[in-house]
């Protein structure tokens, strides 16, 4: 039997079996496929991609001139079988020789119990010259090859990662270079490199996405998911050309200009495609890529306070020592995981010493931040490197250069001008583990990286290694200066870069409390898209960081008066109540940015505390892969007292609307349930899975429960809780019912006081409050009875018994 190697790998079964064919049909579980004079094509639901082609770019000679490798014959070499990390796989290899001398290998997989196949090739340089190898098109397809059935406005084409050009089939997009001119001219800033000339920089119609991309209808039942898997080796570029409903769609394998010796031989990445239900087929992917590439999920998600949002580059020892007293105040009552310090400190990027702002060094915060019982984090740019600081002129083989020699990449963040190093240099390696060191020194464990720019057109030091393996190396050394038991947030986006290294990922822009805006990306709206495209990685990859929430709104009068507050929430009330749902529900990173050392944010604390923990179960987008605003977003969650489901129903409308549920996700639960309403403690009734919501607002929503209608008509049962915005999930540890007695077991999870709504025919009453006091039973509705919690003691096993 074939076993998976250490690296999550695979070894080949049985022997190659050498066939002669010109063609092959093959069936793939619900896929057909067809191979046949070097064309690759294939059938699903609803899906037809027919004719592409492969080739591989070498560019050859002192003056790089590219060469096409194409087959010069069309016969399937070999077949073998092998075990991939979600299953067994059938590898059909056929293998061609150009008169160059360059050998090109194809292999399609078949995993037929997933309906899915992979592609993935080599190239062999058999010439005696170097070469380098500019990438392997593991298929490009002629205009309109791939089609789909019925309307093309009901696919949608998306990322699973956070890029914005995500439209359906039917629609033609403003161009990259349209949407980069708006971004920049909207920032009223000059564009600070020069634009690509490129057709699918220049129309509309091309879409490009990095390593993943779905395409799917009918709320995400049909459709493919196609992504990178297998083996490190290499970034995936999807360039799709989206034309009256029909698709041009190349795969491509971008191999960085890697230096390609005589005799040696270069592996694409491999690329899979499922047929089947957005769930099931992102979940293969993600489970396959945390095989091949890693995951570190056993630290789980944090959570606690970052002071860029509060604070910005105004930063000082002072004001975040009047936030970490605050905290100390609340340990007992609240006691935040991480304090982290944000940019604003260094002496320069690259500098990593605290600046003559933090007059007393690090070790006083440092210490009275542990004092709180939280972790010390600090925010770090390690590739970034101000040209002041003169390393520019002393090193210049440190930085990243293209093919011309020239320097790749610039930022005037930090005033002119910032540049960005090789991770393959060995000399730069030793010296980002040098930062650490200090910084590790220093006392912190918690650590966020961002501005981890490493540029597509770069020639690396190391000539042998891809973009996307010198950035897995650049994390590696992080990781492994950090040690295991630091805790790493990378702001790198959601990349395989990290897969492996990182304890929690960004996934989306920076949550700047604006709801949205034409051309700027870091808005609200494109965090909730960023957060319900990557949930479905939440504790599988990683844990997701949708960056920050906000612990309330504040009036822009408020703003006026305080130059300080100007950085503060400018988001409507519903707005922010459908932003702290999403955070909450998510059940990833949960960190706020606030004064919470000022008066006014005294009623903040408990919008903190309704968070905390996160939530155990892991909230998805209901919708997924069809709709861009996951406007259904929640979990169920599975309990031996009663299962439930928390679901957040959203308007991204500009004007006022209604949502139905429209989701089966309720089915396994049962067929009626009670329906209980968060923010505005309402009873709505009974209702099934065909619930629809009055009219919202826009960018309103209703965060509701979702308690299956017992059998029993006369049992008593838990509906609803404002302890935590998880609704139940986090907070109730158990519950028992006997005859005329209700007993609610609580953990520590979620705010110091708060409501318990059950469900009883039959009135109420206390018998018993242990570790936490009730203020009073009283009936909120017909049948519905409001339990007022207060005074609870954590760290103590918090007991209500009710007698009915």
């Amino acid at each position: 039997m074939k076993a998976l190697n250490r690296s999550g790998g695979y070894r080949d079964r049985i022997s190659e079996r050498r066939v002669i064919k010109l063609s092959i049909d093959i069936k793939s579980g619900s896929m057909s496929v067809k191979v046949a004079s070097n064309q690759f094509g294939f059938d699903s639901d609803k899906i037809s991609f027919k004719g592409s082609v492969r080739e591989a770019t070498v560019l050859i000679g002192k003056r790089e001139k590219p060469l096409k490798i194409k087959p010069e014959e069309n016969i399937l070499h070999t077949t073998s079988n092998r075990v991939t990390p979600v299953g067994e796989a059938v590898d059909y290899t056929w293998r061609s020789e150009n008169s160059a001398g360059f050998t090109l290998t194809w292999t399609l997989s078949c995993l037929d119990h997933l309906s899915a196949v992979t592609l993935r090739a080599s190239v062999t340089n058999g010439t005696d010259e170097n070469v380098r190898l500019r990438e392997i098109v593991l298929a490009r397809s002629s205009s309109g090859a791939l089609r789909c059935e019925g309307d093309p406005a009901a696919w949608l084409l998306s990322p699973i990662s956070h890029e914005g050009r995500v439209g359906h089939l039917g629609q033609t997009l403003s161009s990259v270079n349209e949407d980069t001119i708006q971004m920049w001219k909207s920032m009223n800033s000059v564009i600070p490199f020069k634009l690509p000339t490129e057709e699918r920089y220049n129309d509309g119609r091309w879409r490009s996405y990095k390593d993943f991309v779905t395409l799917y209808t009918e709320a995400g039942e049909y459709g493919t998911t196609m992504g990178a898997a297998g083996e490190p080796a290499a970034d995936v570029r999807f360039d799709c050309k989206v034309n009256n409903g029909k698709m041009r769609l190349d795969i491509i394998s971008e191999m960085s200009d890697v230096l390609l010796e005589p005799g040696e031989t270069r592996h694409s990445q491999e690329v899979v495609i499922l047929a089947g239900p957005y769930d099931e087929a992102v979940g293969t992917l993600f489970k396959w890529l945390g095989a091949t590439h890693g995951s570190r999920t056993h630290q789980g998600p944090r959570y606690g306070w970052c002071s860029w949002y509060d604070l910005r580059w105004d930063i000082t020892e002072e004001t975040i020592a009047a936030t970490v007293s605050e905290f100390h105040k609340r340990r007992d009552q609240l006691p935040a995981q991480v304090i982290q310090i944000d940019n604003g400190f260094e002496r320069k990027i690259g500098d990593w010493r605290c600046n003559n702002k933090f007059p007393n060094g690090w070790a006083p915060l440092v210490r009275e931040i542990r004092e709180t019982g939280a972790e010390a984090g600090i925010w770090l740019a390690p590739l970034g490197m101000h040209s002041s600081l003169g390393y520019l002129g002393d090193h210049p083989d440190w930085f990243q250069r293209n093919a011309k020699g020239e320097l790749e990449m610039e930022d005037n963040t930090w005033g002119a001008t910032t540049y960005w190093l090789d991770p393959t240099h060995p000399e730069v390696q030793s010296f980002i583990r040098e930062i650490v060191r200090e910084e590790r020194q220093e006392g912190f464990t918690y650590y966020k990286t961002d501005y981890n720019t490493i540029s597509d057109r770069c020639r690396f030091y190391d000539p042998k290694m891809t973009r996307l393996q010198a950035y897995r190396t650049f994390y590696q050394l992080l990781r492994e200066e950090m040690g295991e038991e630091a805790y790493l947030v990378a702001c790198s986006g959601f990349t395989r870069g990290i897969f492996g290294f990182a304890d929690a990922c960004r996934i989306g822009p920076d949550s700047i409390d604006e709801w949205s805006s034409a051309h700027l990306p870091c808005t609200i709206l494109q965090a909730i898209r960023a957060t319900g495209k990557t949930a479905a990685a939440n504790g599988i990859l990683f844990a997701n960081d949708p960056d920050v929430t906000y612990t309330m709104i504040r009036s822009q009068s408020e703003a006026d008066r305080n130059p300080r507050e100007a950085a503060g929430c400018r988001l409507t009330l519903d707005e922010w109540q459908t932003w702290h749902g999403f955070v909450g529900l998510l059940g990833g990173m949960q960190i706020i940015s606030d004064p919470m050392e000022k008066p006014a944010y005294a009623n903040g604390w408990r919008n903190f505390e309704i968070l905390t923990p996160p939530a155990p179960e892991l909230a998805l987008s209901l919708h997924a892969g069809t709709d861009m605003n996951h406007q259904r977003f929640g979990f169920t969650a599975k309990r031996a007292w009663g299962d439930f489901a928390s679901i957040l129903l959203w308007n991204a409308e500009d004007k006022e609307a209604s949502l139905a549920l429209n989701s089966n996700r309720l089915d396994p639960l049962g067929k009626s349930f009670h329906i209980w309403s968060f923010w505005d403690e309402k009873y709505g009734g009974i209702a099934d899975s065909s619930f629809a919501t009055p009219l919202l607002q826009p960018h309103a929503s209703l965060l509701l429960r979702f308690t299956p209608v017992a059998e029993n008509p006369e049992q008593p049962i838990v509906i609803g809780s404002t302890l935590h915005i998880s609704m139940g999930a986090a907070e109730i540890a158990n519950i028992t019912t006997a005859e005329h007695d209700l007993v609610i077991h609580l953990n520590d999870g979620g705010a110091s006081d708060g409501k318990l709504f059950v469900y009883s025919t039959k009135p109420l009453v206390l018998h018993q409050a242990e570790a936490c006091a009730v203020a009073g039973i009283e009936k909120a509705n017909e049948a519905v009875w409001s339990i007022q919690i207060a005074e609870r003691q954590k760290g103590k096993n918090q007991v209500i018994h009710i007698r009915f």
